[in-house]
Parts: C-alpha cells; sequence; structure tokens
C-alpha cells in the first residue's frame, strides 16, 4: 500500500498547481479583527481566521488519486509553495486571475486587496496540491491556478495575464494598508 504522505519534493515539470477553498479569508478576518470592526461580511471572515477547517477529507481523497505532492496554505500560498518549488527545485507560475478569491475578503477590501491576501496572507489551511492535470481536475473544491515550469528554479511567479510578473506584498504590514472599501 502506498505510504500515507504526500511530499513537497515531488513536484514534476509539466504538472498543475491547484488550491481547494478560497484563500485569504483568514488574512482579512485577521485584518478586521485587529481594527474591532464588525460588518456584514466581516463574521465569515474573522471565523476563517479563528477557526480555521482543515481540508482532511480532500487531503485523503488527493492521496488515493495518486496525488503526489501537496502542502498546506499556513504562511502564505506564494511562501508555501515556494518551498515545494525550492524542495522540487522547479519553477511554479501562478496565473493571478485563476486565483479564487473570498467573497468576504472583495465585498469588504475590494478585489486587488483578496488576491493580496489570497497570495501573501497565511492561516488558511486550504490544500495546495500538484500533481498532473487530470487528476487535479478529478477532485471537487480545488481551482487550478497555475503550473510546474523548468525555468526559475525554486522560485514562484504571479503571472498578470499580459505575462508581465505580479508584484507580491512581502508581509504582513503590507496587508495591513489595505483600507476598508
Amino acid at each position: 500500500s502506498r505510504a500515507m504522505v504526500m511530499r513537497r519534493d515531488a513536484a514534476q515539470v509539466g504538472d498543475a498547481v491547484a488550491v481547494s477553498g478560497s484563500p485569504g479569508a483568514a488574512a482579512a478576518g485577521l485584518h478586521l479583527a485587529e481594527r474591532g470592526v464588525e460588518l456584514p461580511h466581516a463574521a465569515d471572515a474573522i471565523r476563517a481566521w479563528r477557526r480555521p477547517f482543515a481540508r482532511t477529507e480532500l487531503g485523503l481523497e488527493a492521496l488515493n488519486l495518486g496525488v503526489p505532492c501537496a502542502i498546506d496554505v499556513s504562511d502564505g500560498l506564494v511562501q508555501d509553495l515556494g518551498h515545494v518549488a525550492e524542495r522540487s527545485n522547479v519553477g511554479i507560475e501562478i496565473d493571478i486571475e485563476a486565483l479564487p478569491l473570498s467573497s468576504a475578503a472583495v465585498a469588504l477590501f475590494g478585489s486587488d486587496a483578496a488576491r493580496d491576501f489570497a497570495l501573501a496572507g497565511g492561516d488558511d489551511y486550504e490544500l495546495i496540491l500538484v500533481a498532473r492535470h487530470g487528476v487535479l481536475e478529478a477532485l471537487e473544491g480545488v481551482t487550478i491556478i497555475g503550473r510546474v515550469v523548468e525555468q526559475h528554479p525554486g522560485e514562484v511567479v504571479v503571472r498578470q495575464p499580459d505575462g508581465a510578473p505580479y508584484p507580491i506584498p512581502e508581509g504582513w504590514d503590507q496587508l495591513r494598508a489595505w483600507p476598508l472599501h
């Protein structure tokens, strides 16, 4: 029987990259909790931060389908994917337009902020899965957001529709700068 483990060093060029749910809700919730804000949608975001939902069933399903490589989003999508890129010695490219955004974060802060929360906010515990495209397509509740490439090994590049790199926020201080709508 296959070992019950999905590794960080098993990403291969040509694999697709997918994420469960909509990352960024927890970062938006922390942002609101720090300000003591109570608004419509705020409760969902704050709940996402206080009580993240572990994707255990999805993890088991992915394992059974033979997904070789996975990591959960604890430090932020780009940072956690960076561990996979480094350990697997591959490059990873994310399509900014493919990123599923938290509806609460969009409603509260707008889509640009929601995108930054999704890329750089942590504590969501959504799963990042890396496998062949067809394997990931068989899983419900995940969105394919990018691919594994030979170029720029060890690095994650987020691409805008015209191919230009999207500037990734460096950390929490930059995320905190987003004003409420």
